[in-house]
């Protein structure tokens, strides 16, 4: 009956010795205890004692047994501090909302140990900034307008000799005509230019312009033919540049 009493109050005084010990490290701010065991006396698997949630801004406050510990925490946060005898004792606190990891490194009965807690950090959101979309800017021309080609320029000059000038500026506004329509858009097809060209030729006097006429008609033939009059560009360039050769002659 003595040894029973003996036992009975062996378990008294370790229970009631346990629970002295469990207020000296949790207290009311420090939450739930992440630690598989028992943090001071022989430790045989230490951990840390901290809580598992905290909001932003709030401290969160942990704790552990050491002869020397190192704290840090993944993702780095600016508001941890380490406190306390040995460095026991840290305390953080989140600026944005996630999920961290608390690591200890420490320094126990001549071992190292590892410890990690994991918090999350419950909060608002970041506010999404929008960004407004940039405006559209004016759209580019499709043509280098300015271009010419300035042999093709010399040539129908050449090909006017012996032409009423007049009459070559009449037949230059014409090409000048059906190129500004390209430039536009108006016209988009090579069947389109070469009938917009004709119709505007029959709204003037040809006679005594067979030579100019025929020499224009070959060179365009001869373009297409060689595959040098396919695109837009093509026949802008080639209009324009016989727009100029004619009014190079006819003095304007």
């Amino acid at each position: 009956m003595k040894s029973v009493a003996k036992v009975l109050l062996l378990l008294t005084a370790v229970v009631f010795g346990a629970i002295y010990i469990g207020e000296s490290l949790l207290p009311e701010p420090y939450g739930v205890c992440n630690a598989p065991g028992p943090l001071l006396g022989a430790l045989v698997e230490p951990g840390i004692i901290g809580p598992d949630a905290v909001e932003i801004g709030e401290l969160a406050r942990m704790e552990t047994a050491g002869e020397k510990v190192k704290w840090d925490c993944i993702p780095q946060i600016a508001d941890g501090q380490t406190y306390g005898e040995n460095g026991t004792k840290y305390v953080a606190s989140f600026r944005k909302p996630g999920v961290y990891t608390v690591i200890a490194a420490v320094y126990l009965q001549e071992e190292v140990h590892i410890l990690q807690l994991e918090i999350t950090v419950e909060g608002p959101p970041e506010p999404v900034v929008v960004v407004p979309p940039t405006p559209p800017g004016p759209e580019p021309d499709p043509f280098p307008i300015n271009i010419v080609d300035p042999v093709l320029v010399e040539q129908v000059a050449t090909w006017c000799k012996g032409t009423s000038k007049r009459k070559v500026k009449e037949v230059a506004q014409v090409f000048v005509t059906v190129s500004s329509e390209i430039a536009s858009g108006r016209l988009s097809t090579t069947g389109e230019i070469i009938n917009r060209t004709a119709i505007l030729n029959k709204e003037i006097n040809l006679v005594g312009m067979n030579n100019l006429m025929t020499r224009i008609q070959t060179y365009l033939t001869m373009q297409a033919d060689s595959g040098s009059l396919v695109t837009l560009q093509d026949h802008l360039t080639v209009w324009k540049s016989i727009a100029q050769g004619l009014n190079q002659y006819a003095g304007s």
